[in-house]
């Protein structure tokens, strides 16, 4: 499972830096821990989540997500165009 984002940063397949990312996890954590402002980064994830759920709750936007009259056959199409 974490091979493919391993492959992609290093270009290589698991090695001893895989290894040891996964004994030392304290020593991980801790470093990434100093290298960003996590509070600051988590508290505008936060923050923006907050806005856009208060948003899509004050204009109705998911009003009729389960009380559409549409069936299956015409919700497909244009499920398929955005995906």
């Amino acid at each position: 499972m974490g091979e493919i984002p391993f492959w992609q940063e290093y270009h290589r397949r698991y090695n001893f830096i895989a290894v040891d990312y996964l004994l030392y996890t304290y020593e991980v954590v801790q470093n990434i821990h100093e290298s960003y402002p996590l509070p600051l980064l988590i508290g505008c994830i936060l923050g923006i989540l907050f806005l856009g759920i208060k948003y899509t709750v004050k204009t109705d936007a998911y009003k009729l997500t389960f009380n559409s009259k549409n069936s299956l056959a015409q919700k497909l199409p244009i499920a398929f165009f955005i995906f």
